[in-house]
């Protein structure tokens, strides 16, 4: 249902069924087809922003992850730590050093990946200061 919305131009009504046309896809094994919906929603660069941007991206990295798709995952980390930079938020900073490090990893540069992966730690940590309990 989201992808036909987006077909007809109504994209803002497409986010409505976004969740659940993922959820669905990603059961049947249609991770090409789940990646091309994420697609659709991140091509207008207005239609989603901020934390929910950097939801749809990391949703886009784990879908690059198992098509194995190395190339596209670093482009969606650089994206990533430009949003995060620009919300200066920790959580999203820990999220974007996390997939960077998943990606340092799947590619064997494991050292690379420890930096990244202390990086996010560092800033979880600074997130959960954050939180008055």
């Amino acid at each position: 249902m989201a992808r036909h919305f987006f077909l007809a131009g109504q994209a803002e009504d497409a986010l409505k069924y976004l969740d659940a046309a993922l959820r669905f896809l990603q059961g049947e094994l249609g991770s090409q087809s789940a990646l091309e919906l994420i697609e659709m929603v991140l091509a207008p660069t207005d239609l989603v922003a901020g934390g929910e941007r950097v939801a749809i991206l990391a949703k886009k990295f784990s879908l690059l992850d198992l098509l194995g798709r190395a190339a596209e995952k670093e482009v969606v980390v650089g994206e990533l730590r430009t949003l995060a930079e620009s919300l200066a938020e920790p959580e999203y900073r820990a999220l974007c050093e996390r997939l960077e490090g998943s990606l340092w990893m799947s590619e064997g540069r494991a050292l690379d990946a420890l930096d990244a992966f202390e990086r996010a730690l560092n800033h979880a940590g600074k997130a959960l200061s954050l939180i008055h309990i």
